[in-house]
């Protein structure tokens, strides 16, 4: 692990030479890039009941709109 001691810090602008550098550390360190957690699955959008008031239809739909934000985000990560 002394290898990725030396890795140059991500500036943003060196991105090429350090995925290069923490791509090889990794490898003689024999690490993985693997992600262990399953894929996220997408939440089920709400569907207002009969009975549901206004205030009550908001509040799942703000909460819908928060769990699909973190659904996206999550799933980010997950694209090529």
């Amino acid at each position: 692990m002394n290898l990725l001691r030396y890795t140059p810090k991500l500036t943003g602008q060196n991105y090429g030479t350090w995925r290069e550098e923490l791509e090889t550390g990794l490898a003689f360190a024999e690490l993985d890039l693997a992600r262990q957690e399953p894929c996220p699955t997408e939440p089920v959008a709400p569907i207002r009941g009969q009975n549901a008031t206004g205030v009550a239809w908001a509040a799942r739909k703000r909460d819908f709109a928060r769990e699909r934000t973190k659904y996206n985000l999550d799933k980010a990560v997950y694209s090529p």
